[in-house]
């Protein structure tokens, strides 16, 4: 999980800092030329007003007096980023060619292309790019903790890879059926399994006619002497009532239970926050939000509490 939080936030960061940020030229020791230095200013002029179509003509005149002209790659490979969606592919291939005339054009271009690179599944050239910008002593050191940690990740990567362990899941076939079960977790005693189960049911509110229609239940299975997992039923007041519920977690007491609450609001839109509910005894205690200090205007889900329960991790 943590690679591909790690990766989206880079790409994420790509992609934010092409559409904020000005264009901003390297340097390349590649002589002047007149025609190729007044397509660049005109392609910095469309950049500056946002125009990426007109941009891209500039660019492509660049590149068709000099294919190898460092501004005009740097330039495509911006287009190529400002675009929606972004064109990765091809902020690569120009990217790598300009580092290729021109290594240390733009120190932020080696981060940014190994960012791409590594989005891409080609970990050896991501790898080299972040070395490269970490010894540029024009880099903007700002990138410096992502790119470290990039590195420590393809590292983890490579350790991992090289070193297989057996992997042969089995489905648990008690609480396998032919409904969808999903989004899973075992209590850290081991003795209970909370997961959705996603069914066809009759809406009994329907009238004569009954109709069937999808509903997602909030399901509690426990284990058996045999070590096995009954079927699971779905959990009673207060779960299940009004709201579509699910990836829960619960602490090692088996007391506090997390989970995510997604709800419409009133123009229709689905938004999902963390809740959490108490054991008394037998019986939960009322479904709570966790606050505002958790949930936002943002989407929160996916909540995993430490087994002391002083720890919460959460999507948001």
């Amino acid at each position: 999980m943590k690679k591909w939080i790690t990766l989206l936030v880079s790409v994420l960061c790509v992609q934010l800092t092409y559409s904020q940020f000005d264009v901003e030229l390297g340097e390349c020791d590649q002589g002047y030329n007149d025609k190729t230095e007044a397509q660049v200013n005109k392609a910095l002029s469309s950049f500056e007003k946002k125009d990426y179509r007109m941009a891209k003509i500039y660019v492509n005149n660049i590149l068709e007096m000099d294919p190898k002209n460092a501004h005009g790659l740097y330039l495509m490979g911006e287009v190529a980023m400002r675009g929606k969606p972004a064109n990765v592919n091809k902020a690569i291939a120009y990217w790598s060619q300009l580092i290729d005339v021109c290594p240390n054009y733009r120190a932020e271009v080696q981060f940014f292309l190994g960012v791409l690179l590594l989005e891409n599944g080609n970990k050896k050239k991501s790898e080299e790019m972040m070395k490269l910008f970490l010894a540029n002593p024009e880099r903007d050191r700002g990138f410096d903790k992502e790119a470290e940690s990039i590195l420590e990740e393809i590292h983890l990567q490579e350790t991992l890879f090289a070193n297989p362990v057996p992997f042969d899941p089995k489905p648990i076939m008690s609480i396998c059926t032919r409904d969808d079960e999903y989004l899973a977790v075992i209590s850290p005693d081991a003795e209970l399994c909370f997961f959705t189960r996603r069914s066809k049911k009759v809406d009994k509110y329907s009238g004569p006619a009954a109709k069937t229609r999808i509903v997602e239940e909030f399901v509690m299975a426990k284990r058996n002497e045999d070590g096995s997992f009954e079927k699971g039923d779905a959990l009673g007041y207060p779960f299940n009532e009004n709201y579509n519920e699910g990836g829960p977690t619960i602490t090692a007491n088996n007391r506090e239970l997390y989970f995510t609450v997604c709800q419409r609001d009133k123009t229709g839109a689905q938004n999902c926050d963390i809740y959490y509910c108490i054991r008394e005894g037998l019986y939960w205690g009322e479904i709570e939000n966790l606050g505002d200090h958790i949930n936002t205007e943002a989407w929160e889900s996916q909540p995993s509490v430490s087994a002391d329960g002083k720890t919460l991790y959460f999507v948001s």
